[in-house]
């Protein structure tokens, strides 16, 4: 299964194959929120809250990220 993924990704680049797999199997439940996101609205979002990582890297020597969507608790 690992080679599987890993063949996807050499042949696809990044993009959000597991999840694809998950929705298209049905595994997610829209009752209880267990659903993926649309991967290009990941990306948007990313996009839109990281700011320059870049140079937060230079400075700090690393990012942290706070996903709500993984531990709404934490939030």
């Amino acid at each position: 299964m690992l080679a599987e993924l890993v063949i996807a990704f050499e042949e696809e680049g990044f993009v959000d194959v597991l999840g694809d797999i998950y929705m298209s199997q049905n595994f997610g439940d829209n009752h209880k929120g267990q659903y993926f996101s649309p991967y290009d609205v990941c990306q948007l979002m990313a996009k839109m809250t990281s700011g320059n990582l870049a140079k937060q890297i230079k400075e700090q020597g690393y990012i942290s990220v706070n996903d709500c969507c993984c531990s709404p608790e934490q939030c």
